[in-house]
């Protein structure tokens, strides 16, 4: 006679290696996190050919959370001037030529204090193999989200600046996916400006002349 259990634990034994065969084929899911070193930088040199621009990303940190976008960029300055507005592009659909959002840092400063403002904005979509480029400018009052942050850090006239910037999920749509672009201008975005730099792309330290890039596609953490 078959004992009454036997079956039922046969059926939990196959259920468990079929959930064990679905994880492995599926594969790791993608990191929810991404650092790209993007410092063009030098330190040793003296001579002012090898930084003209007095403004320049050395690393982007994008971190996918569960509720929030967190993006960290770190700055060196070869002045006491500061870029007007860090620009974070943010791609959240595969099947559409160029990102959805800007997510605008715009920073004031006088000689004895700074103030931010931070927006978010949607970008229309782009005609069907279009090629996108960074807009020199985003006009409109932005969208309405509360729970955005940012924080910079290093004293008023310092050499180097860290700037977080924090926008919850909801404010971009709640992705699954996303992938973001940095751009750095100065005090108007309208115009070309010595403070222009990109993360994860670069600049052309003679011609001035940049490069616009995307990071990886990064998963919900």
């Amino acid at each position: 006679m078959r004992h009454p259990l036997r079956a039922p634990r046969a059926l939990l034994v196959l259920a468990l290696a079929m959930a064990l065969g679905l994880g492995l084929a599926a594969g790791p899911a993608r990191a929810e996190r991404v650092i790209t070193q993007d410092g063009q930088y030098d330190p040793l040199s003296q001579e002012p050919f090898f930084r003209p621009w007095p403004a320049d990303i050395d690393w982007l940190d994008v971190r996918h959370r569960t509720s929030l976008l967190t993006v960290r960029i770190a700055y060196h300055f070869d002045s006491g001037e500061w870029p007007g507005f860090t620009r974070t592009f943010v791609d959240t659909r595969r099947d559409r030529n160029g990102p959805e959002f800007e997510v605008r840092l715009t920073v004031r400063e006088t000689a004895t204090t700074r103030t931010t403002a931070l927006k978010v904005f949607r970008l229309a979509p782009l005609p069907a193999g279009a090629a996108w480029i960074p807009p020199r400018s985003v006009s409109g009052p932005g969208i309405a989200c509360s729970g955005m942050t940012t924080s910079l850090t290093g004293p008023t006239g310092d050499r180097s600046d860290l700037r977080v910037v924090n926008v919850p999920r909801r404010c971009l749509g709640s992705p699954g996916l996303l992938r973001v672009g940095v751009l750095t201008q100065g005090s108007d975005p309208a115009e070309p400006s010595r403070f222009e730099d990109y993360a994860p792309g670069g600049r052309n330290e003679v011609t001035g002349e940049g490069t616009f890039d995307w990071t990886t596609w990064l998963r919900r953490g």
